[in-house]
This record gives C-alpha cells, structure tokens and sequence, in this order.
C-alpha cells in the first residue's frame, strides 16, 4: 500500500475505485465500506483507494466542541494497512481545504487527483463547504461523469447505528467491552 500525506503531489493516473471517509475507530460501519470498495476494485480490476482527512475535520471546524477522537494517525494507518488497500490518502484538513466547494472536492480530488470511476460512501457522509455535498449530490455528480456511485445503508447492531460517535460515547461512559463489540 502506498500511503500520501499531501493531496498538492497526489496524482493517481491509473484508474480507481475510492472510499470516503474519516474511518476513526475504523467500526463495523467503516469496515462494511471497505470491504465494498474492495469487492468494487477488484471485480472491475481498479486500484483501492482510501481517502481520509488529517487532522479530523472536528478539530478545524469545530476546535473547541471537537470530540476526542478512538484513534490516533498512526493507529488508523495501521489498522487501515491490514485491509490490503492500493492507496491510503490523508488529505490535509485545513481552513482553505474546508472553504472547497463539493464541485471543487469531487473535481479536484476525485476526477483529476484520484481518477475515481467507482466512489463507495456511507449513507451520511458529507463533504464541501459547509457539508453542502451529501450522498444525493455525490451520486448526481457521479453519475453526470460516467462514474458509479455507491451509496451503503447504516450497519446496524443492537438496534444502532453503529457510528464513531456511538463507540466514542461508550467509551467515555466506561464501557470499552460493549464499544469493542462495535469495531
């Protein structure tokens, strides 16, 4: 796996599939959407991507309500290497990268950086300025440019969603067994 730490000399010539995500705590729920853009990737012949954000969006967007975060970067990396990905992109989250647009990120990034043909997303990611781009947009966008979109449903466990903030919560409460059960 090659891993990137600066989106400026990032170029992907060979196409891609991509996965979107901040992947902290790498879940059940980011788990499923691995394993999507892996069967994705290799039944269409494609190099896996994983695109994720450092440092994690809250810090920027939100410094003083962001949420401790499950992982590290090194932790994440680790973790993230043993799904056998191609690519491991770590965007750099900064106050220009979060004025983007959703046309810029997913032309920028996804067209021109990654050469995505296959993008696989959660059921609620959000991306662009002001979190302007959701699930429906990016699938508008995909498909307007010749590219599949994949859109997964929440996984759910113990009638939950199973999310970051839902692992982070039991964690905090004390409950690192029940959390552990979510990733």
């Amino acid at each position: 796996m090659k891993s990137y730490y600066d989106l400026a000399n990032t170029k992907i010539s060979i196409p891609t599939a991509c996965c979107l995500g901040n992947f902290d705590g790498v879940h059940l729920g980011h788990q499923s959407l691995i394993n999507m853009l892996l069967m994705k990737a290799r039944k269409s012949n494609l190099d896996s991507v994983i695109l994720t954000f450092d440092p994690h969006p809250s810090k920027i967007l939100k410094p003083c309500k962001c949420d401790p975060l499950i992982f590290t970067l090194d932790q994440k990396e680790r973790i993230l290497r043993e799904f056998d990905i191609d690519h491991l992109i770590f965007a750099p989250f900064t106050q220009e990268f979060a004025k983007k647009s959703y046309e810029e990120f997913f032309y920028d990034i996804l067209v021109d950086k990654i050469n995505a043909k296959i993008v696989v997303i959660g059921f609620d990611y959000r991306f662009g300025h002001k979190g302007k781009g959701n699930a429906e947009v990016l699938t508008e966008l995909c498909l307007k440019e010749g590219i599949e979109p994949v859109v997964l449903p929440p996984v759910m466990k113990d009638n939950k969603i199973v999310s970051s903030t839902l692992v982070r919560n039991l964690v905090q409460a004390g409950d690192v067994v029940r959390a552990q059960s979510y990733m």
